[in-house]
């Protein structure tokens, strides 16, 4: 299980598993489970698990209705899970918004690398 905490970014997420990519996708904001009063959000596809909390964060993660980006503020921590499996990096791209409003993100393991226009945040 990896956490890290991020200010307003938005996740489309592929990871690499055992050479094999599997992405994260969302069609509606109701494929997310959000919690206003718990302060989470989360999302299940397969084995995988994106659960998102408001943690010491002053706003609740949330995924915007209108443009479909999962918003995880200043201070949210996320953790991502794949039962029973391994993963070895995840690949974060960002949407407009994300670029214009990301700031510091930081992990507990492993190591994070921008691309040169921000485009991307690969974890490995």
């Amino acid at each position: 299980m990896k956490k890290f905490l991020l200010s307003l970014m938005a996740i489309l997420s592929v990871f690499s598993v055992h050479a094999a990519d599997v992405q994260f996708t969302w069609a509606k904001q109701t494929d997310w489970t959000l919690d206003a009063t718990a302060g989470t959000a989360e999302l299940v596809s397969g084995d995988y698990t994106i659960h998102a909390e408001k943690s010491v964060g002053a706003s609740a993660p949330t995924v915007n209705d209108a443009t479909l980006d999962f918003r995880a503020y200043a201070s949210n921590t996320v953790t991502i899970t794949a039962n029973g499996k391994e993963f070895t990096r995840i690949v974060f791209t960002l949407s407009a918004a994300g670029k214009k409003r990301m700031g510091e993100m930081t992990v507990d393991k492993g190591e994070l690398a921008y691309d040169e226009g921000y485009t991307t945040v690969t974890w490995s």
